[in-house]
């Protein structure tokens, strides 16, 4: 048998074993039970989305675009309040918080100015660790972007772009509610 032909059949009989190998994994184990009295039943993040309907915002920028904080806030209540999302100050039970970040910057190597804004909407999960209940936070939607621009529209293109995000937000969280029905 030729050396080539040994390689071929080796390789072919490691896929086949990892094939199956990978099919017996992802075999149920048995019945599954069912979580304990007072536990979340693990989801799927857009489920999670379609339930939100009362949040907190979290808002926070560098030195460059800090004097935007206040237009980027009323944006993203304006924008949460007409899509039926309810913005309660933190402290108040809320099913998520939102995060946003603002940012600008000056790329020198090409000397270039940047403005990006962060848009993260969070929950939080509880599970039990060594029988204690913990809070878990974690990331039910998020989305970023980046972009170039001259450094006179930096204050306008920071908080366009962060609209840009909340729309989309707004878009995700009315197709999950959608699917839910």
């Amino acid at each position: 048998m030729s050396r080539p032909l040994a390689i071929a059949l080796l390789c072919l009989a490691s896929g086949l074993a990892g094939y199956g190998l990978a099919q017996f994994a992802q075999s149920p184990a048995g019945p599954s039970l069912p979580p304990a009295e007072g536990e979340p039943v693990p989801g799927e993040r857009w489920l999670e989305l379609a339930e939100v309907r009362r949040v907190t915002l979290r808002l926070s920028a560098t030195t460059e675009v800090q004097p935007q904080l206040a237009e980027a806030e009323t944006v993203l209540r304006n924008r949460l309040t007409l899509a039926g999302i309810l913005v309660v100050p933190p402290g108040e039970p809320a099913d998520a918080e939102i995060l946003a970040h603002l940012d600008s910057h000056h790329f020198k190597a090409f000397d270039a100015h940047g403005v990006a804004a962060e848009l993260h909407l969070a929950g939080r999960h509880t599970v039990r660790v060594g029988g204690e209940l913990r809070l878990i936070p974690h990331d039910i939607w998020q989305a970023d972007t980046t972009r170039l621009v001259q450094p006179d529209a930096i204050p306008r293109e920071v908080v366009h772009s962060l609209d840009e995000l909340v729309q989309q937000l707004v878009g995700a969280h009315a197709r999950a509610r959608a699917a839910k029905r």
